[in-house]
């Protein structure tokens, strides 16, 4: 009977120790599964929601290059060093010399391009000067390019900038816009005068050149 007892007794502990150790093996599975989640980022949708924001301002970045660096003609923008220069437009050009520092206060390389576009870039500060453009290729960053409609380029800029007004001139210089107090961004219609400034602008006048200078560069 005492051998019965024992047995009964033993076979209880065995079946009591089982179903804590299944209790305890659960537990860890259990933990180790929230511990799994809580790592991982997709559980929490604040953290998965933190690679798009960081996309949104890269985007913004790329909105705030044209109000850092001021207006771009063919996406040139003044300040742009050589090398970024080469990696827009390639490196296919003439190169001049300018010795003479002139206006710009040091001498200058001139980039001339074939496909109707020349940059001028500072010898020493190695930073781009001037932008000329005679051909439609190159629009400005807000799209108005060379041959189209003068009314309508100065429709839309007129929105936005004021025009230069020279105290050497009677009335406002028409088609040249200044920007941030700095910039020039003048649209010639009649670039065959060479003087760049615009007399007279009818139904009929379209853009022939597109220029972007430093205003301190000029008289």
């Amino acid at each position: 009977m005492k051998h019965i007892l024992v047995l009964v007794l033993l076979l209880m502990m065995i079946l009591i120790c089982g179903c804590g150790s299944g209790v305890s093996e659960n537990n860890d599975y259990n933990s180790n599964e929230n511990q799994t989640e809580a790592s991982d980022p997709s559980a929490d949708p604040d953290l998965a929601e933190e690679p798009e924001e960081e996309n949104q301002a890269g985007a913004h970045d790329g909105e705030n290059e044209t109000t850092l660096l001021g207006p771009s003609i063919g996406g040139i923008h003044l300040g742009h060093s050589k090398e970024q220069v080469i990696m827009i437009l390639g490196d296919e050009y003439n190169e001049i010399i300018c010795e003479e520092q002139g206006y710009y206060g040091e001498e200058q390389v001139i980039m001339e391009y074939d496909s109707g576009i020349s940059v001028i870039i500072g010898l020493k500060s190695s930073k781009v000067l001037d932008v000329t453009t005679e051909s439609p290729d190159f629009p400005t960053d807000r799209g108005s390019k060379v041959g189209d409609n003068a009314d309508e380029v100065l429709a839309k800029y007129r929105q936005k900038y004021e025009e230069f007004e020279s105290v050497y001139a009677d009335g406002k210089n028409i088609g040249w816009f200044v920007i941030n107090d700095e910039i020039f961004l003048i649209f010639d219609f009649d670039k065959d005068d060479g003087m760049l400034l615009n007399e007279t602008v009818d139904d009929e006048s379209k853009v022939e050149l597109i220029k972007l200078a430093y205003m301190m560069h000029f008289d």
